[in-house]
Order: C-alpha cells, then sequence, then structure tokens
C-alpha cells in the first residue's frame, strides 16, 4: 500500500483527533489511581517503608463515594508516606472537595503533593488555591 500526502494527513489528523478526545473527554473522569507499595530494603533489618500513591482524582468527576473509599484504604494501609502525584481537580467546582479529600489523607500520614498536567494547564484558574493545598500537604 502506498502512502500518499492525503493518506500521511487523515492518519496525522486521526491521530491529532484521538488525542485531543483524550485530553478532553477521557482523561478529566478517569477515576483515581490508587497504589499501595511496601518496600523492605533488608530483612535482617526490619526495616519497611509503606507508600501509599494517589493520582489523578480530577475533582469532581466522580462520586463521594469513590473518593471515600480511597481515603479508607489508604488508611486502612497505614503508610508512612502519601503521594499525590497530580491532577486533583480538573474544574473550580472541584476546589473545596479535594481541600477536604487532602486534608483526610494526612490523618494517615505526611502527605505529598506533585503538580500534573491539568494543574498546569490550570494555572491560572487556581493559582490562589495552589497556597492553601500547600499548607495542607
Amino acid at each position: 500500500m502506498k502512502l500518499t500526502r492525503r493518506r500521511l494527513l487523515a492518519l496525522l489528523a486521526a491521530a491529532a483527533g484521538g488525542l485531543v478526545l483524550d485530553a478532553v473527554a477521557i482523561e478529566p473522569r478517569a477515576i483515581l489511581w490508587v497504589n499501595m507499595v511496601r518496600l523492605r530494603l533488608s530483612d535482617n533489618l526490619g526495616f519497611s517503608l509503606k507508600i501509599a500513591h494517589l493520582s489523578d482524582s480530577h475533582f469532581p468527576s466522580a462520586s463521594p463515594l469513590v473518593y471515600g473509599k480511597a481515603v479508607e484504604e489508604v488508611k486502612g494501609f497505614n503508610p508512612d508516606y502519601v503521594f499525590f502525584t497530580g491532577d486533583p481537580v480538573s474544574s473550580k467546582a472541584g476546589l473545596k472537595d479535594v481541600e477536604e479529600f487532602l486534608s483526610s489523607l494526612t490523618e494517615s500520614a505526611p502527605l505529598y503533593l506533585v503538580w500534573g498536567n491539568w494543574d498546569q494547564i490550570a494555572h491560572l484558574v487556581w493559582e490562589k488555591h495552589r497556597k492553601k493545598l500547600a499548607q495542607i500537604c
């Protein structure tokens, strides 16, 4: 099959459309990712480190039950540290909820927040809220 200029442009347009669809329709509605990791550095020393990793909550995209379950899982895991790696909100409507969610995670262990790609996009919208979230973490 010969790749013509027209086919190449059609393929590029389809790929770009897929990326836009993912960025606009799929990622903001993705449900929170939760991972629990236990690291054992040496059995002889008896040292282990438990880390809870959460990401992409995109408040207010899911039911409050989903977020409540995530907090329960983290508390049940009893981690040494909690890391939240980006995209806590996808609109201004989720700011109050994400503050409550992150505050509840700090009850389990120290919380560290890393900003994600959506946070950079929304930089102008919620820059004033970063300071408040930074006080939680």
